[in-house]
């Protein structure tokens, strides 16, 4: 399988076209705003490179096998995922499913590769993808967030599998599993477990509150209120923590002093350089 590099073919077809169309615009600002179209017309323009087919119907003959074979050799020649590829991935939505999930389950293959496939079985809504993602979160620092990610999204009937997992794991991955759950409210364990993780968890405070304002449960108002007045509550904590109150449809008056935190300095810095 011959592997093309689509995007170094389109910056030579940029250059041909600013060449031709420079005395057109009159800024590089201007010119710089036609790309998108400039991009449609290359997608759309027989190419010599693809014997004579465009790159935009390039993929249109793949089966969905070859379409993620044509995804993993992409990444192996370390050249960039075409987006016709990974659109016609897309289309093909299910059928691309079990090539998938191989390649997500395949720990030889590289982290890119295997990232780049979560987020297409999340694209394609995947109904087999939430329950592999649990163990990756489990299993793998390097793609947690992309799992994380597809879970937020598609992980709806794992909720009991994530909840009986909770007290025994490690602190990030329990991080992330509850991340995950709060973007399913309803489910009093999850509001209970999260509240009780701000209230013991002080180097985390302003992560638990934005999982707090993501449950949306005004009850949070009042912990969250009273973690304002904590001697130890640092600039950034406050903020996250007002942001959280101000979603849920709470108010904030307590006004306090952050002169000397490193975070609020360096706000001001930037306030200043401005």
């Amino acid at each position: 399988m011959k592997i093309y590099d689509f995007s170094e073919q389109f910056m030579h077809y940029v250059e041909k076209w600013m060449q031709e169309s420079a005395a057109d615009f009159k800024t590089p600002d201007a010119m710089e705003a036609a790309l998108p179209s400039v991009y449609l017309q290359f997608l759309n323009t027989e190419a010599d490179w693809l014997d004579g087919k465009t790159p935009g119907a390039y993929f249109q003959s793949f089966e969905p096998n070859e379409l993620v074979s044509y995804l993993c050799e992409s990444e192996n020649a370390d050249i960039s995922a075409p987006e016709p590829l990974t659109d016609r991935i897309a289309e093909l939505g299910l059928e691309c499913e079990d090539a998938l999930i191989a390649v997500v389950k395949n720990a030889d293959n590289c982290d890119s590769l295997r990232a780049t496939a979560i987020n297409l079985l999340r694209e394609i809504a995947s109904p087999r993808a939430a329950g592999m993602c649990i163990d990756l979160i489990e299993e793998s620092d390097e793609l947690r967030e992309v799992a994380v990610d597809l879970l937020s999204e598609l992980g709806q009937n794992e909720i009991e599998n994530i909840l009986n997992r909770l007290e025994n794991t490690s602190k990030s991955t329990k991080e992330a599993f509850l991340d995950v759950l709060c973007n399913f409210p309803g489910d009093e364990r999850i509001y209970t477990y999260t509240v009780q993780q701000f209230l013991t968890q002080s180097d985390k405070r302003a992560m638990y509150a934005s999982f707090l304002a993501k449950l949306n449960d005004e009850r949070a108002i009042e912990p969250l209120t009273k973690a304002l007045d904590l001697s130890d509550l640092d600039y950034i904590d406050y903020i996250e923590i007002r942001n959280a109150i101000e979603m849920l449809g709470g108010e904030v008056e307590c006004d306090r002093d952050f002169t000397g935190d490193p975070s609020y300095e360096a706000l001001g810095a930037l306030e200043t350089d401005k």
